[in-house]
């Protein structure tokens, strides 16, 4: 059936379109919020390494879980995290929600290719990572541009993450609902 494709495609998308839309201005939405460089520069390292330590857990949860409850909580935790992202105005918050972003961006590297596998097969599998790859390709090349432009225009990241807080929420409703 095309429905999973395209639920899959749009959805990974989407996603990849908050994790450069959040990852590419973190440092600066910190230093935006009158925190420290070093406060900025630690919750990117904590971003990185929890997006290390996620893709180890989500992959273990990827054995052991269907496949389309897990997706959909990814694209919660990411929803979670953008959302933390916009109240977050001291150290503990800001290294609770990069660590977050993080772990669900772990989710985001390694969920994907398995649901894809387990929902198409592995002889379809590079013909659907092609057909689906372009979605994430042009999530990740607008979400940077996006969340600059609405800085730009509102001179503030509370709209974009917020946004992006409410589209991993949509994400993920449509993930739980792919069969």
């Amino acid at each position: 059936s095309t429905k999973p494709l395209w639920i899959l495609g749009i959805a990974g998308g989407v996603l990849f379109l908050i994790q450069t839309g959040v990852n590419i201005h973190i440092g600066a939405y910190i230093l935006d919020r009158g925190l420290s460089l070093t406060l900025s520069v630690a919750a990117i390292t904590l971003n990185a390494l929890f997006a290390g330590l996620g893709s180890i857990v989500w992959g273990w949860v990827c054995d052991r879980f269907e496949i389309r409850w897990i997706f959909s909580c990814v694209a919660i935790t990411i929803s979670l995290a953008s959302a933390l992202f916009i109240s977050a105005s001291d150290t503990p918050l800001i290294i609770v929600s990069a660590a977050l972003f993080g772990f669900g961006i772990g989710g985001l590297l390694v969920v994907p290719p398995v649901a894809f596998a387990n929902y198409f097969g592995l002889e379809s599998l590079g013909v659907i990572r092609g057909v689906t790859e372009p979605f994430s390709s042009m999530g990740q090349a607008i979400g940077a541009v996006l969340s600059g432009f609405i800085y730009d225009s509102t001179g503030s990241y509370q709209l974009a993450f917020t946004s992006f807080a409410i589209l991993a929420g949509l994400a993920s409703i449509a993930l739980a609902t792919c069969r």
